[in-house]
This record gives structure tokens, C-alpha cells and sequence, in this order.
């Protein structure tokens, strides 16, 4: 999660706009962290970014992020055998459920995972996964239960603040699609605090206190991490840029144009 949220960061200054994903990290890596190499991702407007949870190599991630702050490959991403949907929440429901329903033909046990702004317009979407028991996962922020019961498939709330508790109802219905089950909905909300509990929110914070409660979390193995990333990030920027200019000299594109 730290290293996402300095990554993400490292991206608003090469092209702009503000934090998608910022303070979500729990739903987002919780979620993904189970997800195998032909599993498919799709997270509306942050394609490229989202490839770092599929182990996309960095320089390939902020190669991508310095084309578009060109003008070039908005819509691109560099993929590592995984679907990465680029499209606008709107569509991008769809374009997810498309991706399921071809696995299920194809009768794998990959399974999709669909991070989603909200559920409106969705309903059809939704009534489609129902009817052919697609292996899908959908993960939104938000809760509405007369709405959920609506759906016809299992709607999971959950605390989207806690990463572990994420991962742990992540898990099962991930199990669940793999094994023919359909699909299925995480709704990650926010949780009323104890008034001993600690104000902040922040993920990164609460999976912080529950690693210091482990005794596995100290300031500076945090502080080593952040140092060591930051270091890997300009060594990967530098290469993504020398790879560019190598492509501009020789006139090669290679691009890999994300769905």
C-alpha cells in the first residue's frame, strides 16, 4: 500500500490530476493482492498505475505515464498477461464483465477483478454476471442494501479502511468464482470507530498500528522501505526515458494497447 501511494504520487507529477485511488488503498490492494498472473484487473481511469499490483516492471509503468504526459498513449498500458481496463467507470463495468464472460467460455478458472467509483447504470451489468455465473469480483466504495438485495449474488460489506479484513473477504470470493460460483460484490464502507480508536482513516495508518501490535512494524524498517523505492523509482525512470529516446532514434513502436 505504501509503495502504491508513492508510485501513484511520482505519477501526479509527471502527468497531473488529482489522487484516484488516494486513502483506498486497502480496497484496492486487499482486493488484488490474491489475483494470479492470468487473473484479469480493471480499475476505471488508472490502468497504468493499477499494473503495479500485476507485477508490471516499473520502467514499463513510468514509460507509459511519460508518453501520455506527451500527448501519447493515453489509453495504453504495458500488460503482463492481464487485461487492464482504461475506460470511464461507466464503461468500464461492461468492458470487465465482457472479460469474465470470455473466460467462462474458454472454461478457465481465471477469474476478474472489477474496482468500480460507484454502482449506477449498473444494474443490467450486474443482472448479466447473475445469469451466467460469471467469475467475476466487484469491489465498490459504498453500501446500499436494499440496492445489494436487488443484485441476486452475494454483496460483502466490509471495513475499506482495513486491508486484512479486504484481503480476508477477497479471498473467498475469489475462491468462490474459481470454482463456478459466479459472482460476487465487495462493498467497502466505513465503519463506526470506538471513541478509544485513533482518529485518523488512513489504511496506511491502520495497517501500520495492526503491524506494531504484531511487533513486525518499527519507523525505520518504514522509513528503509520508503528510501528503497524512491531509489528504485529514478533508477526506473531514468531507464524509461533512455528506452524512449532508443525509440524515437530508431523509429520503433512497440506500444501494447490496453482494453
Amino acid at each position: 500500500m505504501l509503495q502504491y501511494r508513492i508510485l501513484e504520487s511520482h505519477a501526479r507529477k509527471i502527468i497531473g490530476g488529482k489522487a484516484s485511488m488516494r486513502g483506498r488503498e486497502a480496497m484496492l490492494v486487499g482486493s488484488a493482492i490474491d489475483l494470479q498472473d492470468e487473473d484479469a484487473l480493471a480499475i476505471a481511469n488508472d490502468a497504468g498505475i493499477a499494473s503495479f499490483l500485476k507485477k508490471a516492471p516499473l520502467s514499463s509503468i513510468l514509460g507509459q505515464l511519460q508518453k501520455r504526459k506527451a500527448g501519447r498513449g493515453k489509453t495504453k498500458a504495458k500488460q503482463r498477461r492481464v487485461a487492464l481496463a482504461s475506460a470511464s467507470d461507466a464503461a468500464h463495468g461492461s468492458i470487465a464483465t465482457g472479460i469474465a464472460l470470455a473466460n467462462s467460455r474458454a472454461a478457465s478458472s481465471n477469474v476478474t477483478l472489477a474496482v468500480m467509483q460507484n454502482t449506477t447504470d449498473h444494474a443490467g451489468t450486474f443482472a448479466f454476471a447473475r445469469e451466467h455465473k460469471l467469475p467475476i469480483i466487484y469491489v465498490i466504495n459504498g453500501f446500499d442494501e436494499a440496492e445489494a438485495q436487488s443484485y441476486g449474488f452475494p454483496v460483502i460489506p466490509v471495513d475499506g479502511n482495513d486491508v486484512v479484513a479486504v484481503y480476508r473477504v477477497a479471498y473467498e470470493c475469489i475462491l468462490r468464482a474459481r470454482q463456478g460460483g459466479g459472482p460476487s460484490m465487495l462493498a467497502c464502507i466505513d465503519f463506526p470507530l470506538a471513541l478509544s480508536v485513533v482518529k485518523s482513516r488512513d489504511p496506511l495508518r491502520n495497517m501500520e498500528r495492526y503491524l506494531t501490535g504484531k511487533g513486525l512494524f518499527t519507523e525505520n524498517w518504514k522509513r528503509q522501505l520508503i528510501q528503497s523505492f524512491e531509489r528504485e523509482l529514478r533508477q526506473s525512470l531514468a531507464a524509461a526515458k533512455k528506452a524512449a529516446r532508443g525509440k524515437q532514434q530508431s523509429g520503433r513502436d512497440d506500444r501494447v494497447f490496453s482494453i
